[in-house]
Order: C-alpha cells, then sequence, then structure tokens
C-alpha cells in the first residue's frame, strides 16, 4: 500500500479526481498498522482495510487517462488485498483478542535510549496525487444550415446571444478583478513602530501549534547532537556522554509532548530542504524510542524517498538502526535481507550482525550473495564463525568485492595466508597512492610478525604514507628504529610526525614538541574606496575606537611528538637496551594483550585507533566478544567490562604468537 501511494505521487494527470481513492489507501494502512500494534482487534481492522482496499480498487478504475502509474498502484493494491484476505482468513479461526492499551507510565532515558509507548492513533502519510485535467467547457451544438430568410436571421439571432454572453462573462470577470486590487489597495500598510519591545512582533500560538514549534525545536536538536555524537581527534570518548544525553533528553521531551508531536515529525522531515542522512539519522533515531509498528515505517518511508536523491543516506539509516531500541528492528531487517536492492540487503545484514541478531546461516547466506552484501557480511561472519569464512572469502575476492572489509574478514578470522597478502598490498606497485594500500598497512600492523615489520619498513622507506609509517609502531619491532629516524625529517610533515607516533608506541618515551598553532583570521574584501583604498588592517581594528582597539589574537599550542632525530637518538642510545631485540613492545613495554586492553579503555586513543585496538583484541587473544566504538558510551563499558578478563589472561610478555580463533 506504502508501494501504491508512492506510485501516485508520480507526475501524469488522470482524468478523474483520485482523492477518493488516496483518502481510502491511508484508511487502509491506518488499519493495518492497528492491527500490527493491537490498537484494536486485528481481525475487525484487517477486515476494514480489506475493505478500505476495495474502495481505492473502484476509485483508480474510474481513471480512463491510461497511466502506466496508476495501472501500477492497482497492481500494488489488489496484491496488498490478496495478503489481507489471506490475513482475514487466518485470524477468523483464532479468539478475538482483546484491545490492548498502550498507556503505560513512561520513563525518561538515562544514558541509553528507552522505548517510550504512547496511547495514539497509527502514523499514517498523506497520500498526494495530482489534480485531474481540467474540465473543458461543452461547445455549443453547431447551428442548423438555414435553408430559408426565416431560419437565417433565427442563425443570427443565436450568434449574438451566444456573443453578447461571452462579452458578459469577460466583462464579469474584469469587474472581479477589478474589486480585488481595489481591495488590496485599500488595506493600509502598518504604521511604524518606535524602536524597541514589538508586542505584535510574535502572535500567540494555538496548542496545537506550539507542540509543533516546540517538537521541531526539539527535533532539531537530534539531529544536532546526531552529528556530534562520535568524538574528534583529541577528545576522550567518555566525554562524548553528555552529548548522547543531551539527544537523548531531546527524544523523550518530544515523545513527552504526546501524539500530535510523534505525528508532526515525518511532514516536517519531508518539508526539509536539507534531504540529508543526518535528518534520516535523526527521525530513525527518534522514532526508533516510539513503540509500535507504524513508528518504524514512517522512518522507512522518509528514507526511501531520500534515498532515490542521494545514496549517501543509507549510512544515516544503517547507524540509527544500530542504536535504537525498537521491537520490530529485527522483524524489519529480516525481511529486508530477501529485497531485491542489494544495498538494503547489506544494510540489513550488518546491522543485524551489529546487533549481534545475525544467525550463521542468515550470514552465511549473506556471504554468498552480491559482491556488496558479501563484503558486508564476511566481517561479522569472522567472528560469530571464523571457520567457515575460507571459501566465501575466496569467492568474495575473486567476484571483485571491496577487498578491505574482506581483509578486515581474514585478519579476524585467521583466514590463510592473509598476512602474506597484506604485506603484498603494501609492497607491491599495484596500490602505490591508493587508500587500499593505508588500510593494508594498519591491518599489518595489528596481525604482523617480525618478518612483516621488516617488509613494512623496507615499503615504507621507498614510498611513505603517515599510515603506513605509524603501522610500524603497532607491529613493535625495535628494529624499525633507524628506518623510523630517518623518516622524521622527510620533507611532508604528516609523515614525520608519523615516524614520531611509531616510536612513541613503541617506546612510550613522549617526546613531544609544543607547536603554535596561527590564529585563524577572517579577512573581509572591502570594495575598492576612490579615497582611502584597501586598509593594510583587518576590518575589526579599523572600525574599533582607539581606546578600544582589540588585542592580537592569542596563539595556541598543541603537543605532538617530536621530529627531532638528536633526541630520539639519544633516548634510544640511553634506554635501547630495555627494548630487547626480537621482541614486541608497546608503549615501551613487552608486548601483552592487556596493553591494548588499557589503550582502547583509555581517553588517548582516537576513533580510528580504537577501531584497530578492537580488531587487535581479537587477533591476540583468539576471542571475540562484541564490542564498537560507535555504540553508546555505556553500552562500550559494558563491553570492556566483558573484555577485561580476557584480555588480563596470562600470556609471554613480548612474544609475537598469535592463539587461534576459537
Amino acid at each position: 500500500m506504502t508501494h501504491a501511494g508512492v506510485t501516485l505521487r508520480g507526475d501524469y494527470r488522470p482524468t478523474v479526481g483520485l482523492e477518493p481513492a488516496a483518502r481510502a489507501l491511508e484508511r487502509a494502512l491506518g488499519s493495518i498498522f492497528d492491527a500490527i500494534d493491537a490498537r484494536t482487534d486485528p481481525l475487525t481492522s484487517a477486515q476494514a482495510a480489506g475493505d478500505a482496499l476495495g474502495e481505492a480498487r473502484t476509485a483508480l478504475a474510474r481513471d480512463a487517462s491510461g497511466s502506466t502509474l496508476v495501472s501500477m498502484a492497482d497492481r500494488a493494491v489488489q496484491q496488498a488485498q490478496q495478503c489481507i484476505d489471506e490475513a482475514v482468513d487466518t485470524l477468523k479461526g483464532r479468539p478475538v483478542a482483546p484491545e490492548r492499551s498502550h498507556a503505560e507510565v513512561m520513563y525518561a532515558s538515562d544514558d541509553l535510549p528507552q522505548l517510550h509507548h504512547v496511547e495514539r492513533p497509527s502514523l499514517v502519510f498523506d497520500v498526494e496525487v495530482p489534480a485531474p485535467l481540467p474540465e473543458v467547457a461543452e461547445r455549443p451544438a453547431p447551428l442548423p444550415k438555414a435553408t430559408t430568410f426565416e431560419e437565417l436571421r433565427a442563425n443570427v439571432a443565436e450568434l449574438s446571444r451566444r456573443k453578447l454572453a461571452r462579452e458578459l462573462r469577460r466583462e464579469a470577470d474584469a469587474a472581479a478583478e477589478e474589486l480585488a486590487a481595489m481591495s488590496a489597495a485599500e488595506v493600509s500598510p502598518p504604521a511604524p513602530l518606535p524602536p524597541g519591545f514589538d508586542p505584535g512582533h510574535r502572535k500567540a500560538l494555538t496548542e496545537p501549534e506550539y507542540i509543533r514549534e516546540r517538537a521541531r525545536f526539539h527535533f532539531e536538536e537530534v539531529t544536532m547532537t546526531g552529528l556530534q555524537r562520535l568524538p574528534m581527534d583529541g577528545d576522550s570518548w567518555r566525554d562524548v556522554l553528555i552529548i548522547e544525553q543531551r539527544m537523548l533528553r531531546a527524544i523523550d521531551t518530544i515523545v513527552a509532548f504526546g501524539p500530535s508531536a510523534v505525528a508532526s515529525l515525518e511532514p516536517l522531515v519531508n518539508d526539509a530542504p536539507a534531504k540529508d542522512a543526518a535528518r534520516v539519522f535523526a527521525l530513525t533515531m527518534t522514532l526508533g524510542c516510539v513503540a509500535g509498528r507504524d513508528a518504524l515505517a514512517a522512518a522507512e518511508r522518509v528514507f526511501h524517498a531520500f534515498e532515490a536523491a542521494d545514496p549517501t543516506v543509507r549510512d544515516g539509516f544503517a547507524d540509527a538502526l544500530k542504536l535504537i531500541p525498537h521491537d520490530h528492528v529485527h522483524g524489519l531487517l529480516t525481511d529486508w535481507l530477501s529485497a531485491s536492492d542489494e544495498h538494503h540487503r547489506a544494510i540489513a545484514i550488518d546491522v543485524l550482525g551489529h546487533r549481534g541478531a545475525a544467525t550463521e546461516a542468515q550470514l552465511l547466506t549473506a556471504a554468498e550473495d552480491d559482491p556488496v552484501v558479501a563484503a558486508t557480511a564476511l566481517p561479522h561472519l569472522a567472528r560469530l564463525a571464523p571457520g567457515r569464512c575460507g571459501p566465501p572469502i575466496d569467492a568474495a575476492l575473486a567476484a571483485g568485492a571491496d577487498r578491505l572489509p574482506l581483509w578486515q574478514a581474514m585478519v579476524l578470522s585467521d583466514h590463510r595466508g592473509t598476512r602474506m597478502m597484506l604485506a603484498e598490498a603494501v609492497s607491491g606497485p599495484e596500490l602505490r597512492g591508493s587508500p587500499l594500500r593505508d588500510g593494508a598497512a594498519r591491518l599489518l600492523g595489528v596481525v604482523g610478525d617480525r618478518d612483516d615489520g621488516a617488509s613494512l619498513a623496507d615499503a615504507m622507506e621507498d614510498a611513505p604514507t603517515p599510515a603506513g609509517v605509524e603501522a610500524l609502531g603497532w607491529i613493535g619491532d625495535p628494529k624499525a628504529f633507524p628506518v623510523l629516524l630517518r623518516l622524521l625529517e622527510h620533507e611532508d610533515e604528516l609523515v614525520g610526525w608519523a615516524a614520531g607516533r611509531a616510536l612513541d608506541r613503541i617506546t612510550g618515551a613522549w617526546l613531544v614538541d609544543r607547536v603554535e598553532l596561527d590564529a585563524e583570521e577572517i579577512h573581509v574584501e572591502l570594495p575598492p574606496d576612490p579615497k582611502v583604498g584597501y586598509a593594510d588592517e583587518p576590518l575589526v581594528k579599523k572600525v574599533s575606537d582607539p581606546r578600544d582597539v582589540p588585542a592580537e589574537p592569542s596563539k595556541e599550542t598543541v603537543e605532538r611528538p617530536s621530529r627531532d632525530p638528536a633526541r630520539w637518538s639519544a633516548w634510544i642510545a640511553e634506554h635501547g637496551q630495555e627494548l630487547r631485540a626480537g621482541r614486541r613492545f608497546r608503549r615501551g613495554r613487552p608486548y601483552a594483550p592487556q596493553l591494548t586492553f588499557d589503550e582502547l579503555d583509555g581517553p588517548v586513543a582516537t576513533l580510528q585507533e580504537r577501531a584497530l585496538l578492537a580488531t587487535e583484541l581479537v587477533v591476540r587473544t583468539g576471542r571475540a566478544l562484541r564490542f564498537s566504538p560507535f555504540d553508546f558510551v555505556r553500552v562500550q563499558e559494558q563491553s570492556l567490562e566483558e573484555w577485561r578478563p580476557v584480555a588480563a589472561r596470562s600470556v609471554t610478555p613480548g612474544s609475537w604468537d598469535r592463539p587461534g580463533r576459537r
């Protein structure tokens, strides 16, 4: 039915008004949601939906335009009617279910979203249909051919009457236009008000208008905080808890305003000038906290409408589905696993895998699907069933699927030949200058051994990139010191700083330089002044009172790893004996998984580093407990508590051994 309603919005002109068909579709959709969410007796609601669909088909049959869109809508309605008839037959054999009240006590979200139950009518979208073709005025009957003078005089009189009628109509239309113009001219403009408080600036809002206005304000808050939820480089991941709380408070406020506020969100987003992923995320996040299949369906409708214009909204929709507490998410995604669009199937398996709800059978089926779906499913399959990943990974590589997620799956499942393939991607000429080379270097840093460290060092000395140089620090072999010391003075500053970070990751020396940043200044281009010309100083100083000229902006400083080879050489000469060759080190200590856990739990690592640390924990412990740096802060803390005893298990410090996946 939703498909039929969307189809009727197309570009065509029906011969009759299709408003009755549109209203019937809206009633049918509302009745179906009433049945699903038990707002009324399911059998009664299903029968009402069937009756409304019959009315819609009758109304569509009146159109004689021959439009393909109308025919498509009619077929969609017919298919929906068949499904409803089957549901009615099934429900007739069941006892009458009592109507369930949705009025429950609502609890405010703490640090995690709550699923709110609101007593309200089902949410349906407005089915818009184009206006019918204008009615053509009936042409007057042709005059009979005159055969006598009397008949000729009668025809002349009739023609005169018709001409007079047309002139009278034109005069009436002109008079109406003149009257409207005079009425508009008589309305005098309001008198200018004195400066200061203007009591008439904003009219008083009615209660429905006030609720819609507040819902809009808090929805924009959800949109903004959704964009800010992930920490920036240099920020502690725990600090974003206050942003998450702010987002959840805004959602709670919208729900607390009641049914009209919830119902206003879909039209609000549809009318927004920007059809972007941020608003799709915000709507899905908000309605995902409102119980009822109709709430989730509203987010689906907006996603499908926006996806046609901007495919990047898939990311916003998927990100929200991973976080919401809605009880119909799994059913929706299970249906999407058999969708015709491969991107929708990829979203379904990715979200199910993230939520820990994907079964091994579902992951195996997705791993043999289209390359887009397979590349998404294989990392999840590698965590759940590493022993089943071999053939699907080989098939996906042969099919040309995206290599980065496939490499990720190979690392997580301890796939044969992983290190060799990553080393070839880093050292070979094929990916020179490609982001894939950096991705391969990062993964080689967490899974590689001493031989891989040597080949990576040679590749970076030949063609260094910041990500590849920093991967030498992840491998943790002190034998890379000579190469890193030479790269400190590389002409590319980013490569030099990456070498400093790699040295610090191995040694933990924390040799940093305080770098002064240039303050940002806003330069306003002024039009040429024939008398004065362009000012040599900023506009703010030119227009300021000489007694209150703004001071020079203060300089900002940041700490960055030192690029001074002398400092690092002196440190290595003094402490290098503590870093015995042949062992793996992290922050000056022989490597153990506990060091990875401490950094993952600490405040310093960036978002990208924390994702890589989570992969390293799997590689170096052989376990695959759930963790994602994109989850809510409290969920991450719960996952870390599950990881803590696993990471603390006794291992040989500094060993290059990797336990097999189990």
